[in-house]
């Protein structure tokens, strides 16, 4: 259990996710909304955040092309993580 703990905190140090307009505003400090943050990269104390949309907006039945917008973003967190 030590282990996974350990992982997550170094996760959590390498970067962030903001999922969500209040998330986005609260780390970034941005006054866009998150159609218009969404896939870049942002700082918060030195540690890279990614904008995404909140898992609630993905969640409804007409927002197919939100979901692939999302997977684009995770992607690229992947990216980050792996190379």
């Amino acid at each position: 259990m030590r282990f996974s703990r350990a992982c997550l905190v170094a996760l959590l140090l390498a970067f962030s996710f903001a999922l969500g307009g209040t998330a986005a505003r609260a780390l970034t400090g941005h006054k866009e909304g998150v159609t218009k943050m969404r896939g870049r990269w942002f700082q918060w104390r030195d540690i890279p955040v990614m904008v995404t949309y909140h898992p609630s907006y993905l969640l409804r039945p007409y927002n197919q092309e939100a979901k692939r917008e999302a997977w684009e973003d995770l992607k690229k967190v992947l990216h980050f993580v792996y190379d």
